[in-house]
């Protein structure tokens, strides 16, 4: 005998069946409209590239060039030149010469990895949530870090780890089981003891008593300049530039990064030629005493700077000489040593 059902029940059936075409057709729209977001969330972009400087994505060897894309994996060789990548939420890392390196994680906004395996990067980490994630490992120790700027070093056999905090404060630790950390704050320096190296080195435990020392760090006039222009292009120009990059107009990604990078360096500028100012020298000697690193600069029509290279585009450098604050165009440069 079939039995009907009261008209209150149907009603109610009928509105959950609604709810349910009504629930499945937002989610599936939903899932439609949704912004895909890993492409960029597991890429980067070169942003400045000079010199002997190259991506290499499995046996390939790429030429770095303005706007090519770099993804997880790839491994950056850094000759002579200068190599400065970034992520779309602003995480940055300039890429030094004599530098051997891998991208071991790009995750979105908040995570960034930098395997060094030889060299030195400075990274500019953005001021993220707390779940952010922004380290460089090397072969020994572990820098972590959030909202700060920091340089980390190595030698040739990626041994010697040197963490140096421009500002902010930047977690050390060893590349080990251990709950040693120290942390350090703007102006510092720090390294892992010779003995906990040498542990992770031939996978020994770690000494009990080792401990994980700071010491104050002058920062040098380089590394201020440094910091000073390692800019970062906004999410939007970024997202612009990998969609050229994409389409295969890579002319018109390294032009649009180009002009973006040269007009945040217009702002930064005029800073560098304040504290050049500050500094007269009266001789080339002189120069060398205060920088670390001099280089020889040869003209076209035969003039001479030596100086220290404080900013790289292609087409300008800038150089604090004897003659004070130059900029220079590549076009006219002949050679620089």
């Amino acid at each position: 005998m079939l039995r009907l059902l009261p008209p209150a029940i149907l009603d109610n059936q009928e509105m959950n069946v609604k709810q349910l075409v009504i629930l499945l057709i937002l989610t599936v729209g939903l899932a439609f409209c949704r912004k895909p977001e890993t492409a960029e969330a597991t890429r980067m972009v070169v942003v400045l590239a000079t010199g002997d400087s190259y991506v290499i994505r499995g046996q390939e060897k790429i030429k770095a060039t303005v706007g090519l894309p770099v993804q997880q994996e790839d491994q950056v060789e850094v000759g002579n030149g200068r190599l400065d990548i970034q992520t779309r939420g602003g995480n940055a890392l300039r890429i030094r010469p004599g530098t051997k390196g891998s991208l071991r994680e790009i995750a979105g906004e908040a995570g960034l990895k930098f395997e060094l395996s030889k060299g030195g990067v400075l990274v500019s980490a953005r001021k993220q949530a707390a779940q952010s994630d922004v380290q460089v490992i090397t072969p020994t120790a572990i820098a972590g870090v959030r909202g700060t700027s920091f340089s980390v070093t190595v030698n040739n056999e990626g041994k010697n780890a040197k963490v140096r905090v421009l500002d902010g404060a930047v977690a050390l630790s060893p590349r080990a089981r251990t709950k040693k950390e120290i942390v350090l704050k703007g102006s510092t320096e720090g390294s892992l003891p010779a003995a906990v190296e040498q542990a992770i080195a031939t996978n020994a435990e770690i000494p009990a008593d080792a401990e994980l020392t700071s010491r104050p760090a002058t920062i040098t006039p380089e590394e201020r300049a440094e910091r000073a222009t390692l800019v970062v292009v906004s999410p939007e120009k970024f997202s612009e530039a990998l969609q050229h990059a994409d389409a295969g107009e890579m002319g018109m990604a390294a032009d649009l990064l180009s002009r973006e990078r040269q007009a945040l360096l217009a702002n930064v500028l005029p800073e560098l030629r304040l504290d050049a100012e500050q500094v007269r020298f009266s001789s080339a000697a002189e120069v060398a005493s205060y920088y670390s690193k001099v280089s020889s600069v040869v003209m076209k029509d035969g003039r001479t700077f030596s100086g220290a290279l404080l900013s790289e585009s292609p087409d300008m450098i800038v150089v604090h000489a004897r003659e004070g604050l130059l900029e220079l165009k590549r076009s006219e440069i002949q050679e620089i040593r």
